[in-house]
């Protein structure tokens, strides 16, 4: 799956597995808050979240998506709602999409959507 990392990107790999420091970090991120590791993975103006979120995404779950699906598609947008009622909180904007899209997952020529989420693996919760 290609997971080579280069030198420095082994170092710090090393030292966040051992929760060392790790050097050449920020101390203040661009939101304003202490920059550190924990703030990095949550930040959603300065972290790592969407980087993140897409790598996953597209590198992991799309191309194994690929290797036993057809018609995969990357952030499809949805059709638009007519009169249907929802759970109260669900997108309902126009151009509302999920993360991906993969025809015969659950049954042949049948559409499966994923929606791709990514977790603070040190969250209190």
């Amino acid at each position: 799956m290609n997971f080579d990392l280069n030198k420095s990107e082994f170092r710090d790999a090393v030292k966040l597995r051992y929760d060392w420091k790790v050097p050449d970090m920020p101390s203040v991120c661009v939101c304003g808050y202490h920059f550190n590791v924990d703030h990095a993975l949550i930040c959603e103006r300065g972290g790592f979240v969407i980087p993140r979120h897409n790598e996953l995404r597209d590198h992991l779950e799309a191309e194994m998506l690929r290797m036993v699906c057809n018609g995969i598609e990357i952030e499809p947008v949805l059709q638009d709602i007519t009169g249907e009622e929802l759970n109260r909180g669900a997108n309902t904007a126009p151009d509302a999409w999920l993360d991906i899209r993969a025809r015969g997952f659950w049954q042949r020529q049948r559409s499966a959507f994923f929606d791709v989420r990514i977790c603070q693996p040190n969250a209190d919760s």
